[in-house]
This record gives C-alpha cells, structure tokens and sequence, in this order.
C-alpha cells in the first residue's frame, strides 16, 4: 500500500516531530540525576512536548491577523522610564499614547503542519515561515 504525497508529507512531519520529542526526552534522562536541573527548564520542556503534540492535532485552516503597532517617541519612554525607577511595584504596567500607529493585515494558513503567511488579499501564500 502506497500513501500519496499529502499523506508522505504528514507522515514525515508527525515522524519528524515525534524523533525530536524522542530526542529531547532522551537527552534529559541522561543527566545525571546528582546535577541540579532548574525547575523551569523541566516545565518549559513539558510545555513544549504538549505544544507539538497540540499543533500536530490541528487541521488545516486559515485565518485573517491584524496586527496593531504603534511608535513611542523618545521624551515619553524616557519618562515612563523615570516613572518605573520611582515606582515601589516592580511589575506595575504603564501604558502610553503611542505617536504613531498602524495596522498590518495578514492571512495566515496552516497546511500540513507548516505555517504560511501572506499580506491580505496576496494572491499566494509565501513560504513556510
């Protein structure tokens, strides 16, 4: 029984994802168990393996992104600077008018696992980001 291309290609990116998962967890099981792995790093690599198994589960689909950027000049962040060092709250947020902003619309399509981006209304995805 032979698979079509659509199907070789999931094939290998789902072997391919598998192997790397496999890798990973083989690397951390040959620390030592003497040596001091951060807590963080144990999570972060939990994070990821459930991140890929969640992107190998999507369908494929597309989707519109609007992305809003905005531009602070530099007499405001020197003063939200200032205003940070002063403040007693380490994490405290402060937020800014920004002097300039613009809107970037892009299409998005996952396909086959791999992402693809293009600005809205391209006649063609571009390459696999």
């Amino acid at each position: 029984m032979t698979m079509g291309g659509s199907q070789q290609s999931r094939f290998r990116i789902a072997f391919h994802r598998s192997m790397v998962a496999a890798l990973f967890w083989l690397a951390l099981a040959s620390i030592p168990s003497s040596a001091q792995v951060a807590p963080e790093l144990i999570r972060l690599g939990r994070i990821k393996a459930e991140a890929k198994r969640s992107v190998e589960k999507l369908t494929d689909y597309t989707c519109k992104l609007v992305v809003e950027r905005g531009q602070v000049g530099r007499k405001a962040r020197e003063k939200l600077l200032a205003k940070a060092a002063k403040s007693p709250f380490k994490k405290m947020a402060f937020t800014l008018p920004p002097d300039a902003t613009d809107a970037v619309e892009l299409e998005v399509a996952v396909v086959a696992g791999e992402e693809h981006f293009a600005w809205a209304g391209a006649i063609a995805l571009n390459a696999p980001a």
